[in-house]
């Protein structure tokens, strides 16, 4: 998942720093967010962190899926389209060997 610095996704980038801050500002977001799945005394570290900012693990999630609800929602738009292309090109795959089956089903003196 994309790391979030005071809400504003990577993607947007930090305008005011220059890129070599914004990778270093990334990197340590990588490892918070890697010590927060990952180590239980680092996820206490990290809320207590949160508590001093008066933010709780839930006003996290609730700013990450804000962030991320646009593209969820693309995603949610295309799927159908994906799924029609897939039973489209699965039957005519199914068609196709219908007919080559038919094709070698055939004597070849014809």
């Amino acid at each position: 998942m994309p790391a979030v610095f005071h809400g504003h996704p990577p993607s947007q980038g930090l305008d005011f720093l220059d890129p070599e801050a914004n990778r270093k500002i990334d990197g340590k977001v990588d490892k918070v967010a890697h010590r927060w799945f990952f180590d239980e005394h680092d996820k206490k570290l990290i809320l207590e962190m949160f508590a001093e900012n008066k933010l709780d693990e839930h006003a996290i999630e609730a700013e990450a899926m804000r962030i991320v609800a646009p593209e969820l929602e693309r995603f949610d738009r295309l799927l159908p389209s994906l799924e029609w292309r897939l039973n489209r090109a699965l039957r005519s795959l199914a068609e196709f060997r219908g007919g080559w089956d038919d094709t070698c089903a055939r004597p070849l003196s014809e």
